[in-house]
């Protein structure tokens, strides 16, 4: 990334294809920030970055997401209890609290078509929960104490194949789950294992395959098939990295 220097304050991150920009939670400015993407000769960079709107300054923000339907940003205030959303397209966006009371809530994971948003939630154990885009029929789709109790961190949505990722991790080890949108006990289904601490994850429905962040000792970010086999580390060595954000539409990968 280019502007060197902040990328070790970012929290998440998120693409826009439309209008090629990056918007990312920055915690050193308590605030969403917005950039132009450009690239080089493999090299990305952000120019012309700003803020984009300021955060409550009591609870920085965990997860953000994109709903390029709708054209609005999502994110998770864990200290606060919210979800909160905003318009893309504005010159003064306005923070639109749609959940509240819900303390601890971090990964998010957007469905648009569908109208559907999933998040966790880690109070007495970790949940996946799943609403409408506007906060309304919130319920508990997925709670840990049928899987072992373990932390749930991130998930992820596949719009293509109406999947949902979600991380996993319990007495040292970390696994990658997936399940149907709905979150059946069928279909449940452990696909990648032996991870040390993941984190980010993000999906390519069209190209089959799942990227994970591991945020343990060796930094891996990695990729398989979205059944979990041919698992493969494609950057190693990175200093604890906590997601991974696709950029299709020119095949490149954001790290943050």
């Amino acid at each position: 990334m280019g502007a060197g220097g902040f990328a070790g304050s970012i929290r998440d991150l998120v693409v826009d294809p439309v209008t090629n920009r990056a918007f990312w939670i920055d915690i050193s400015q308590s605030a969403i920030r917005v950039a132009d993407i450009t690239s080089t000769s493999g090299v990305v960079t952000f120019e012309n970055t700003a803020n984009f709107l300021l955060l409550n300054t009591s609870s920085n923000a965990f997860a953000l997401e994109i709903d390029l339907l709708n054209r609005k940003l999502y994110w998770t205030a864990p200290g606060d209890g919210e979800i909160v959303r905003t318009d893309i397209d504005v010159s003064t966006p306005v923070a639109d609290p749609i959940i509240t009371g819900e303390y601890q809530c971090q990964g998010l994971g957007l469905d648009p078509e569908n109208g559907k948003l999933y998040y966790v939630r880690d109070i007495t154990s970790s949940e996946i929960r799943i609403a409408n885009l506007d906060g309304s029929s919130n319920n508990m789709l997925i709670d840990s104490s049928s899987l072992g109790f373990a932390d749930f961190t991130e998930v992820t949505v596949d719009d293509v194949n109406d999947r949902i990722y979600f991380t996993y991790f319990l007495t040292g080890i970390g696994q990658i789950w997936t399940a149907d949108l709905g979150g059946s006990a069928a279909s449940r289904q452990m696909i990648i294992d032996n991870l040390e601490n993941p984190r980010g994850i993000d999906v390519d429905g069209d190209g089959g395959f799942v990227y994970y962040a591991d945020a343990g000792v060796s930094g891996n970010i990695g990729k398989a098939e979205l059944d979990g086999s041919n698992k493969v580390n494609i950057i190693t060595g990175l200093d604890a990295p906590l997601n991974v954000a696709l950029r299709l539409q020119s095949f490149g990968i954001e790290v943050k």
